[in-house]
């Protein structure tokens, strides 16, 4: 489930430097969970999947890259797993499809 969160991340504009393990794109919770705080709902509440995108993007944060890291998760399951972290799920699933259809 380590890749829900860090696709949360990477969505909300997070650096793999700020959740990462140094050189590796393995979550490193003790410098991922410094960021779970007001900050990252605030993030989610202004997040805005229209209009252009006027940031410069990496690689991992990019809208393809973010939605074919979560297509191998079943919202079922991740519900299963936690509650909270399927809502999260759930809402990135939906910013991401609408952000596909923004774009075409």
């Amino acid at each position: 489930m380590q890749k829900v969160f860090q696709s949360l991340f990477y969505l909300l504009g997070y650096n793999r430097e700020d959740i990462c393990e140094r050189d590796t794109n393995k979550i490193e919770w003790k410098r991922a969970k410094k960021h779970l705080d007001e900050k990252i709902f605030d993030k989610i509440g202004n997040f805005n999947p229209f209009g252009p995108m006027t940031n410069e993007f990496k690689k991992y944060q990019k809208f393809s890259f973010l939605k074919k890291n979560l297509e191998s998760f079943e919202a079922e399951l991740v519900d299963d797993y936690s509650v909270p972290l399927g809502r999260l799920f759930k809402w990135m699933t939906q910013a991401l499809e609408l952000r596909e259809e923004d774009v075409q």
